[in-house]
C-alpha cells in the first residue's frame, strides 16, 4: 500500500478548528489511517514544526508532549526517525529547545559528543560539550 505524505498543516487543522470543514477532513484522513484503509508518513521535522507552533499557541510542554506522544501512538501514521523524537520528548522541558534536544539525540545516536555552536542553549546538555569555533 502506498504511503501518503503528511504536513505540519494537516496536524494543525486536525488539532484546531480553524475551518470546520479542513478539520472534518483531515480527522477523517487519520480515522481512514486508523483503520488501515491508507497509509500515513510524516518527518522528524514536521513534528518539530508542530511542536513549535504548538509552543507558539502558548501549550504548556507537558500538554505538547501529550499532544505528540498521542499522535506518534497514531495507528496507520509511520513517523520518521520516532525512536529519536520519544528520546527527545523524555529529555526536553521548558526551559529546553525541541530542536537542540532532537539534534542532541541524533548526535549520541551518531556518537557524537562535542560540537561547534554559538547557541549556549547546547550548554544544558551534561552529556555534550559546545565549542565555538
Amino acid at each position: 500500500m502506498t504511503r501518503h505524505f503528511v504536513d505540519t498543516n494537516v496536524f494543525i487543522h486536525c488539532l484546531f478548528d480553524v475551518d470546520p470543514k479542513k478539520q472534518l477532513r483531515c480527522v477523517k484522513l487519520f480515522q481512514q489511517a486508523n483503520q488501515g484503509s491508507i497509509r500515513l508518513w510524516t518527518s522528524q521535522w514536521v513534528i518539530a514544526e508542530l511542536v513549535w507552533f504548538l509552543t507558539k499557541q502558548k501549550f504548556s510542554w507537558s500538554r505538547t508532549k501529550q499532544v505528540i506522544t498521542h499522535l506518534l501512538a497514531t495507528k496507520g501514521l509511520q513517523v520518521q526517525s520516532k525512536k529519536h523524537l520519544l528520546k527527545t520528548l523524555d529529555i526536553c522541558t521548558d526551559n529546553l529547545n525541541f530542536i537542540d534536544a532532537l539534534n542532541i539525540v541524533i548526535c549520541h545516536h551518531h556518537q557524537i559528543t562535542t560540537g561547534y555552536s554559538y547557541d549556549r542553549g547546547l550548554d544544558h546538555y551534561s552529556n555534550f560539550s559546545r565549542q565555538e569555533p
